[in-house]
């Protein structure tokens, strides 16, 4: 079994917006890339960005046609990041605009699956509340399945970690659990929603996760690729934390995945000198070729 390397383009991406998006695209695949992550994350933040502008849908189409002209494919992305049920989101456009955006945009790029996170509020994390948050979170994600369905296109939910919660004041963190973020995904019985297994969220939550991989089965539709040290979410290349990488790909192989194996880690990219980025982001496709080569 092949999957196609891929990376997501937040490893050049820039707050200031230094780089426009077709520098970016261009740079990382003259690097070797010719597969991406569209991370709509990275473009929602700033009214300032070209997403978040009435006009997006230009922006959109020159991506697509610099793409298609130059061979390029992007095969997944991710969905703006926020919590859903923060005190302070403005719901109206960072669901009804952005992530119905997001998916929009996607279907335009010919992209089968964005990622996007479970929302979280605070409780006792029983059974009770667990219940709560897979209520809350089916209202929530109701209408972008609907727009999925609408736009060919599906969403991936993503496995979180349990110490995740402080970033909302929390106790915990919905999804950091497989059997929480299973029964998420099953009760839309929808073959537009599946999940997206982050590696490095798994080892911070300390899971077994060829076993969780195995559990998942045929639910797993995208993968984040990045390493760490077990205690933070550092988005680290593969072999510069202790992930074991062996037990990984073999489980992947195991549930026959046949999915893009994304990378999202961006961190020791965005680090090194600029005259560097290229030899960087031509290491990462290495190690990605290796692991994919695994048994």
């Amino acid at each position: 079994m092949s999957y196609e390397v891929t990376t997501s383009i937040n490893l050049m991406f820039d707050f200031d917006f230094k780089y426009p998006v077709i520098e970016q695209i261009d740079r990382i695949n003259k690097a070797g890339f010719k597969y991406l992550d569209f991370n709509f994350s990275d473009w929602s933040d700033s009214f300032d960005s070209p997403f978040a502008k009435d006009d997006w849908k230009e922006w959109i189409y020159s991506v697509k046609e610099f793409c298609d002209k130059n061979g390029i494919k992007f095969i997944q992305a991710h969905g703006p990041l926020y919590n859903i049920f923060g005190e302070d989101t403005p719901q109206k456009r960072l669901r009804d605009e952005l992530s119905l955006r997001s998916i929009e945009a996607a279907s335009i790029l010919g992209i089968p699956w964005v990622v996007f996170h479970a929302g979280t509020f605070d409780g006792d994390f029983d059974t009770a509340h667990r219940q709560q948050l897979k209520e809350r979170n089916i209202e929530w994600f109701t209408p972008l399945v609907k727009a999925c369905e609408k736009y060919n296109t599906g969403i991936a939910i993503e496995n979180m970690a349990s110490a995740f919660g402080k970033h909302h004041n929390c106790k915990n963190c919905y999804c950091a659990y497989t059997d929480d973020l299973i029964e998420l995904v099953d009760s839309f019985n929808s073959d537009r929603v599946g999940i997206c297994w982050d590696t490095g969220h798994a080892n911070v939550n300390k899971s077994n996760q060829p076993y969780d991989l195995k559990k998942i089965g045929k639910r797993l539709k995208a993968l984040h690729i990045q390493d760490n040290d077990g205690i933070n979410d550092q988005h680290l290349p593969p072999y510069l934390g202790n992930i074991d990488w062996n037990a990984i790909m073999k489980a992947l192989h195991e549930i026959d995945f046949d999915g893009p194996f994304t990378f999202e880690a961006h961190t020791e990219i965005r680090k090194v000198p600029e005259p560097c980025k290229d030899t960087a982001m031509q290491l990462l496709l290495k190690t990605g070729e290796y692991l994919v080569g695994l048994k």
